[in-house]
């Protein structure tokens, strides 16, 4: 099961920028992570919702595109209980003061770079 997948986000002036983050997705294939509120991805994040994710298993990558929000109360709660579920080090990671997000996806395809296809899934 995969863990950890590339976020792209990019400043209000359009500065593109990548990291790695862990995340869990629900069956509408929205998609949660976390952040610390003073890397760039938070501030990026705060300025320009959108942003876009590419998660690799093996010969197979799902690239999805949409906006994100911040989870606050019981949403950012039951997100973070997710994220517990699928991977135990986020622990460490999921404490107080970090922001956690869900990204609402308006664009997703699915590549077999075995068959060198690809699946339009939103």
């Amino acid at each position: 099961m995969q863990k950890s997948c590339a976020l792209a986000t990019s400043s209000l002036g359009g500065k593109p920028q990548v990291a790695t983050v862990l995340f869990t997705a629900d069956e509408k294939l929205n998609i949660y992570f976390e952040t610390n509120p003073e890397y760039r991805k938070a501030t990026n994040l705060a300025k320009n919702p959108n942003a876009a994710f590419a998660i690799t298993m093996g010969h197979l990558t799902l690239q999805v595109e949409g906006t994100v929000a911040l989870l606050e109360g019981i949403a950012r709660k039951e997100a973070m209980e997710l994220l517990l579920k699928k991977t135990s080090s986020a622990k460490k990671w999921l404490k107080e003061g970090q922001l956690v997000f869900k990204l609402i996806p308006n664009w997703a395809r699915l590549r077999d770079t075995e068959k060198d296809e690809f699946k339009q899934i939103i």
